[in-house]
Order: C-alpha cells, then sequence, then structure tokens
C-alpha cells in the first residue's frame, strides 16, 4: 500500500483500516506480494468460515425462511466480530499502547475479510427474498448503503486507486463510512439487546437465550464508537502534552 502523506499522517492510527504502508527499497515488491497473500488468506478464510456457518445453520433449521433468517443472524454475529477490530484497531492502541498494536497493524486484513464474510451474508438476504419474505424498504436503505460503504472502501483500498485520490479524501470517506457501518451494526444489535436485557432482569419475562445473543453484541457495536470518540479527543491533548514536553526539556 502507498506510504502516508504528510497530510495524511495526522489522522495517525485512526485511519489504518483498509489500507496497510508499503515499506520502500529494494524488498518492496517481495513484500508487496507477501502482503497480497496474506489479504487472499484472511479474504479466504473469512468467506470459508461464513460460508460454512451459513450452511450448517440452514441444514440445521431447513432451507426456507425460518433457516435462512437464522442464517443471516448467525453471520450478521461473524460481521460484527470482523469489523470491531478494523473499526477499534487503531482507537484501541492510540488509548491503551501497543498492547494493541497487532489489531491495529491487522486493521486492513480484518477489514477486507469482513467484506469477504459479508458476501455470503448479502447472499443468504438474496435466498429469504426467494422464499418470498422480502424485507422491507427500509432494511434495505439502511443495510444496503451500510453495505455498499463496505465494498467502497475495499475498492479504495487498492493502491493505484489509492495513490490516484487527493491527499484529504480517504481519511474523510473512510470515517464516513466506517461509523455509518458502526451506526448500522447499533440498529442491527443494541434495540433488541437493550431490550431483552431489560425485560429479563428487570420484569422477569423474556429469554436468556435472546440477552446471550444479542447483548454482547449489542456491547461491542456500542462500545466501538466511543472508544473512537475517546481517541479522537485524546490526541489533541497528547500533542500538547509532547509538545510541553519538548518545550521542558528545551529549558535544560
Amino acid at each position: 500500500m502507498p506510504l502516508q502523506t504528510s497530510k495524511s499522517r495526522q489522522f495517525g492510527n485512526l485511519a489504518t483500516s483498509f489500507s496497510t504502508p508499503v515499506p520502500e527499497g529494494d524488498n518492496r515488491v517481495g513484500v508487496t506480494m507477501k502482503v497480497r497473500q496474506n489479504l487472499w488468506l484472511w479474504m479466504a478464510a473469512a468467506f470459508c468460515v461464513a460460508l460454512g456457518l451459513a450452511i450448517g445453520v440452514v441444514l440445521e433449521f431447513g432451507a426456507n425462511s425460518e433457516g435462512f433468517r437464522a442464517a443471516l443472524r448467525a453471520t450478521a454475529r461473524l460481521n460484527l466480530l470482523l469489523f470491531w477490530p478494523a473499526y477499534v484497531g487503531g482507537a484501541l492502541t492510540a488509548l491503551f499502547g501497543k498492547v494493541f498494536a497487532p489489531l491495529s497493524n491487522n486493521s486492513r486484513n480484518f477489514g477486507l475479510a469482513f467484506a469477504a464474510a459479508l458476501s455470503v451474508h448479502l447472499g443468504l438476504v438474496g435466498c429469504l427474498c426467494a422464499t418470498g419474505n422480502v424485507p422491507d424498504a427500509k432494511t434495505f436503505i439502511v443495510f444496503g448503503a451500510a453495505a455498499a460503504f463496505v465494498y467502497l472502501l475495499a475498492f479504495l483500498s487498492i493502491p493505484r486507486v489509492r495513490r490516484a485520490l487527493p491527499d484529504r479524501f480517504w481519511p474523510l470517506v473512510r470515517a464516513l463510512a466506517m461509523n455509518y457501518i458502526a451506526l448500522a451494526f447499533i440498529k442491527d444489535f443494541a434495540r433488541p439487546g437493550i431490550a431483552s436485557f431489560r425485560d429479563l432482569f428487570l420484569y422477569g419475562t423474556g429469554s436468556s437465550q435472546v440477552v446471550i445473543m444479542y447483548v454482547p453484541f449489542a456491547a461491542l457495536a456500542v462500545l466501538g464508537p466511543m472508544l473512537r470518540l475517546a481517541a479522537w479527543i485524546r490526541k489533541p491533548r497528547q500533542r500538547e502534552a509532547e509538545k510541553l514536553s519538548i518545550r521542558q526539556q528545551a529549558l535544560f
């Protein structure tokens, strides 16, 4: 992937998802080939896991609307688990240090693996529609836009495409797309998760199974934007602290 310019570096780790810098030098071609091979492995593994999960669920519940809905629920959770490290890896590293650097360094791998797994999820949507149970227009608009953003980010992660873009274009598009996808996950998980948790622990109604199915994923979905916001707020303060430290050192 292309090296970041001085303008794009100001976004730090928060702008690394779906992009990875490639070192300069004689080994650039070799490194590029290795990066591409790793990407294909991540994407192929994510696609196979999602496909295997979908097939297993459909075999269990049947190739009907109930089975396809169950498979959609299962693959949606897998998609969140792949998207979340790509979304918050940089923020976790900025907030808590290098212990989370592996997540930040592999954010592009997670992002493109998420895009690969999402294709299975979209295929299940097509199967559900084929049974005559077509989701409403609002669902297609909200989640269709999120899917479009996923593949837009995947397309813009291609090195030649990135190099053709203005310096400021990628961080802005990426921020808009990633945050919209995060909000789509919140819409998908948070409301059922909060309602099931409330009904079970306040009123004694509802199902613990529903709580287990929704609450952990709702927590991840809500926590992601909070971590990103915290990292964004901390970054200017951290730069000011570094400048102050440099000034103090210059006095001695």
